[in-house]
């Protein structure tokens, strides 16, 4: 007796759909959302040693004869 095959076909592991996508990506979203004031202290940190290290550097000069 052969019995019908009801069985799903999977797809590829790498494979993503389009709603897999936009909930991966609505995951990261509330993620970074989540740790905004890391975020934000991070960049105002990194933006200030920067801004130091320009007004504290003096700029060196080469000059080249051809």
């Amino acid at each position: 007796m052969a019995q019908a095959n009801n069985e799903r076909i999977t797809a590829d592991p790498d494979e993503m759909s389009m709603k897999d996508l936009f909930l991966k990506l609505r995951g990261w979203r509330k993620y970074l959302q989540s740790k905004w004031i890391v975020i934000l202290i991070a960049c105002l940190l990194g933006g200030s040693l920067g801004l130091t290290y320009s007004f504290l550097k003096k700029p060196i000069y080469v000059a080249d004869l051809s």
